[in-house]
C-alpha cells in the first residue's frame, strides 16, 4: 500500500488528475495479467482483446500528453501513476494469497500507536479534559470508512469474487 500511495502521490504531482485517474483504472488490466501468469487464470480471446484495448489507450495517453501548467512533467507523472496501479494490483494478488495481512497490520499498528501515538495534541488535550469533537469525528470517519472498511472489505470480496472482478471495482475511484 505504501508503494501504491507513494508512486500515486508523486505521479499526481507531475501530471493532471484526469491522467492519473486513467492510469488508476488500469488496475484490472494488471490484476488480470498477474493472475494469468501466477494464479493460472484462463485467458479468453475477449479478455485479451479488452486488455489490449485498455493498455493501448493508456499508452496512447502516456505518449501523447504534453506538459502544461497542470502537468509540468506529464510523462514521468503518467509513468508513476501507471506503476502505482501495477503495485496496487500486486497488493490485490498478495491479499488473495495472504489472508492474515490485515491482522498483522492491526497488531503492529496497535503496538506502534501505543508507544508513539499519544503525543498528538488531540490526545494530550483529551487527558486534560479538553475534548475536540470535530477533530475526533473527522479522525473516526477517516479511520472507519476510507481506511479500515474499504481495505477490510477487499479480502472479503476476494473470497467470493475473482481477483480481476475486485480490481474492476476500483473503477469507482474515477467516479
Amino acid at each position: 500500500l505504501y508503494g501504491f500511495m507513494f508512486c500515486y502521490l508523486l505521479g499526481i504531482s507531475k501530471t493532471t488528475p484526469v491522467s492519473s485517474a486513467i492510469f488508476n483504472s488500469m488496475q484490472p488490466i494488471w490484476v488480470f495479467l498477474i493472475s494469468v501468469f501466477f494464479l493460472h487464470e484462463k485467458a479468453t480471446v475477449m479478455k485479451i482483446i479488452g486488455i489490449a484495448l485498455g493498455f493501448g489507450g493508456a499508452m496512447l495517453c502516456i505518449l501523447t500528453q504534453g506538459s502544461d501548467d497542470l502537468a509540468h512533467d506529464a510523462f514521468t507523472g503518467n509513468l508513476l501513476c501507471m506503476i502505482s496501479s501495477f503495485v496496487f494490483a500486486i497488493y490485490l494478488i498478495v491479499v488473495t494469497m495472504m489472508k492474515y495481512i490485515f491482522g498483522g497490520a492491526a497488531v503492529s499498528g496497535i503496538i506502534v500507536s501505543s508507544v508513539m501515538g499519544w503525543d498528538a495534541p488531540m490526545f494530550a488535550d483529551a487527558w486534560r479534559g479538553e475534548w475536540h469533537w470535530t477533530a475526533w469525528a473527522v479522525l473516526a470517519f477517516v479511520l472507519i470508512f476510507p481506511t479500515y472498511l474499504s481495505y477490510f472489505l477487499v479480502p472479503i470480496g476476494l473470497k467470493y469474487l475473482k481477483t480481476t472482478v475486485v480490481a474492476i471495482y476500483s473503477y469507482l475511484i474515477l467516479v
